[in-house]
């Protein structure tokens, strides 16, 4: 995890983003008018997925991240913690990087005219990035379908986690009509990520695994 700042009507903001360094997907992130504990636990209660299944929480050693706030957080469902040398930016690197394409893609030259733009506009960009952006790391492929390859590929084939996988694809699209227009994101929701479509092919195919698992 990493911090950084915007401009929001002339005033320094700062967003937090939690990275899962298996497929550079962005799991956890907020945004606030100060730079500090609380940023960093909003986030990660955003994290729609078990938080026990994290084994290791690495940062710099900002005292955002370094008090009992977060400590707290950490033991209680058992995350080790791992922090950069002093003066060694190299050792959070994966986190410089996504800051590096965030501040040119998201944040550069741009005034968002208030606290509430920005959680909206970074709440947009967050699930742009995570299901459409493409990462060469990943061999240009967006980071959830990078994910969703995985489980496909993984020799267990294991069917809770794939359904654990469809129940948080779901996630936006069971939100309420009136949720998406009082947020503003009826583009994202109709056209620059068609959720739907993702789930249903992925539902069929899982359907059709059981079937065939189950006549064997």
């Amino acid at each position: 995890s990493d911090l950084t700042y915007v401009n929001v009507g002339g005033y320094w903001n700062y967003i937090c983003l939690l990275l899962d360094l298996y497929n550079r997907e962005i799991i956890g992130y907020a945004a606030g008018k100060h730079k500090d504990a609380k940023l960093v636990y909003k986030a990660f209660s955003r994290v729609q997925r078990n938080l026990n299944n994290i084994q290791l929480f690495h940062t710099d050693r900002g005292n955002e991240y370094k008090n009992r706030i977060i400590d707290k957080v950490l033991e209680t469902f058992n995350v080790s913690r791992s922090l950069s040398a002093k003066g060694c930016p190299y050792d959070n690197a994966a986190a410089e990087a996504t800051y590096k394409i965030i501040k040119t893609e998201f944040a550069f030259n741009r005034i968002f005219n208030s606290f509430e733009e920005l959680e909206l506009e970074l709440f947009d960009y967050v699930n742009w990035y995570n299901n459409i952006r493409i990462h060469g790391s990943l061999g240009y492929v967006s980071p959830v379908e990078y994910r969703i390859n995985s489980l496909w590929n993984c020799p267990k084939k294991c069917w809770q986690s794939k359904m654990r996988q469809v129940q948080e694809m779901t996630y936006f699209t069971n939100l309420p009509k009136e949720e998406f227009e009082k947020r503003k994101i009826e583009d994202l929701y109709s056209k620059r990520w068609d959720i739907k479509v993702a789930y249903k092919t992925l539902k069929t195919q899982l359907e059709l695994e059981r079937n065939v698992s189950t006549n064997v």
